[in-house]
């Protein structure tokens, strides 16, 4: 994203104003008989639309893909409605139901049991929902 930039300032710092591959557009038309401020206009322009293009992959990858996700999920999270997601509470489930679980579950040999339901959510749109 920021290769351009660094090339102008290395070309910049080297007095490297004829054969510098941010200053090559310049010089070619100032070369071929045209006005040189004609290759500046067209580098500023292509610099300027790479800068653009690499920004929004740049800002799709973090915000999509990197870490999963987890930057798109925290901003939902902090300014989203509080019952637009489900975040548990602590102690939500009591010892005595978990005790209950645990022996309900050596009871049937730790098995799990999977069912699918179709569940209406606060909008009216029938969803499957998986429960264990």
């Amino acid at each position: 994203m920021l290769d351009p930039y660094i090339v102008l300032i290395c070309d910049a710092a080297s007095e490297n104003f004829e054969n510098g591959d941010f200053f090559k557009f310049y010089v070619w038309f100032k070369n071929s008989g045209d006005n040189g401020f004609v290759g500046i206009y067209l580098c500023i322009f292509m610099t300027s639309i790479i800068t653009l293009i690499t920004t929004y992959f740049w800002y799709r990858f973090m915000v999509g893909y990197y870490m999963n996700g987890r930057i798109l999920d925290l901003y939902r999270r902090l300014s989203g409605n509080y019952k637009a997601f489900f975040v548990p509470m602590d102690h939500e489930v009591s010892m005595k139901y978990l005790q209950w679980v645990i022996t309900r579950a050596k009871k049937k040999n730790f098995t799990l049991v999977s069912e699918k339901r179709a569940i209406k959510d606060k909008f009216g749109i029938s969803r499957d929902v998986n429960f264990l």
